[in-house]
């Protein structure tokens, strides 16, 4: 790297030459004057005026236009296996504190008594009707099922999506995407 290119991309110092003089922060020897072995320190680029608005005005944030050409299925499947065990976990959370809820409530024996007393046929040898058991080993368990079968389902999708964005990226292009910096 010359010392044209440092300067553009690297800080100047005002550190005094040998000769005592201090060098201006725009010269070749103020890049060259920094101590030796010091790591150079990256300059953050100062805004410009914008054209023909006058010198007050600068122009706004650098902006990159990428073009998102391919999606790699396997770290598709990856993410979507990692966000829906997650999912997962917190749907067991969930379900496990509504339970605990409802069930301090009274809701499930309210259930239970108004399904018997509907399938109660009354006769001398009744049975009693049906009982519905909602036990908390028993919903946590249909929620781990069920989640796990999301967990299957959503991973599946999201591959077979990748494989589908990148037929039609092959076709068409891909998405354009614009990356801005930050003020």
């Amino acid at each position: 790297m010359t010392t044209a290119d440092r300067q553009g991309s690297l800080a100047t110092t005002t550190q005094p030459t040998q000769t005592g003089e201090t060098p201006s922060a725009g010269s070749p020897s103020a890049v060259d004057a920094a101590a030796p072995g010091a790591a150079p320190v990256a300059a953050r680029p100062r805004p410009q005026p914008a054209a023909g608005s006058g010198a007050t005005a600068f122009r706004g944030p650098r902006r990159a236009r990428l073009l998102v050409r391919r999606v790699d299925p396997w770290s598709a499947l990856k993410m979507t296996l990692c966000y829906s065990l997650c999912l997962l976990v917190v749907l067991l959370v969930a379900v496990g504190a509504l339970y605990a809820v409802l069930s301090a409530m009274g809701v499930f024996d309210s259930i239970n008594t108004a399904v018997r007393d509907l399938t109660d046929s009354g006769g001398p040898g009744a049975t009693g009707g049906l009982q519905v058991i909602f036990s908390a080993r028993r919903v946590l368990l249909w929620t781990a099922l069920l989640g796990l079968a999301n967990v299957v389902l959503l991973s599946a999708l999201a591959t077979l999506a990748a494989f589908l964005y990148n037929l039609c990226a092959d076709m068409v292009g891909g998405v354009e995407v614009t990356l801005a910096e930050q003020d």
